[in-house]
């Protein structure tokens, strides 16, 4: 089991930034990567602020976000990113 790590993290997202879940369901990870542990899971329409970015080796971007007081990570290929709100 391989596990791939991010390449670049930014920590400072763009202020007032944040994803809108945009698939029926979507696995929280423990780590920026989709072979991470999976810690939850979100459904469609689910908001939350981006607390940081990264990307793994792939190019896949995820984000970092809060749930349940925990950094979690969620692919940024099943969420839509606005800014301001």
């Amino acid at each position: 089991d391989v596990r791939r790590e991010p390449s670049a993290i930014s920590h400072q997202p763009q202020s007032g930034q944040y994803i809108t879940i945009q698939v029926a369901t979507a696995n929280l990870r423990e780590t920026a990567s989709v072979d991470s542990k999976k810690a939850g899971l979100l459904v469609s329409g689910d908001n939350f602020m981006v607390q940081g970015e990264a990307v793994d080796d792939r190019g896949v971007k995820s984000y970092k976000v809060l749930h349940g007081g925990r950094e979690r990570w969620i692919s940024g290929e099943v969420v839509e990113v606005k800014s301001g709100k």
